[in-house]
């Protein structure tokens, strides 16, 4: 539990100063478990909006910003995926709310690099170490 600890504040001060952070191990090292929890307590605490997404192909992720935008009320049958992205994080922008997003299960980075931007905090796990 101390590691945990000791794990969550580097966490929290590496978000403060920057605005993504991936945290790499083995498969089975407890990455999925540590995510949660940290993003745990920011809800607790009030800091950030939380959204966790199971990243197992840029399908899923598409689909949560796709959830997103239905939570948003932004209509988006017919839109083109660089479109939700863009109308999603206009949103995200507005809100002037601190925004956490946990990608899980990332295999690959470029599967979530469309969905960086500068308004949102990105909580990475993998077990990858090439980052």
């Amino acid at each position: 539990m101390i590691v945990h600890t000791e794990i969550l504040q580097q966490i929290e001060e590496t978000l403060n100063e920057k605005r993504f952070v991936t945290i790499s191990a083995f498969a089975g090292a407890g990455k999925t478990t540590l995510a949660i929890k940290y993003g745990d307590r920011q809800t607790q605490a009030k800091k950030k909006i939380v959204r966790f997404i199971n990243v197992d192909s840029a399908d899923k992720v598409l689909e949560a910003y796709r959830q997103l935008a239905k939570e948003f009320t932004i209509y988006v049958i017919d839109e083109k995926e660089e479109n939700i992205i863009r109308l999603v994080h206009e949103r995200i922008a507005n809100l002037n709310s601190a925004i956490l997003f946990i990608f899980d299960n990332v295999e690959d980075h470029k599967d979530i690099e469309p969905y960086l931007n500068s308004i949102i905090n990105i909580l990475n796990g993998t077990s990858d170490n090439y980052y």
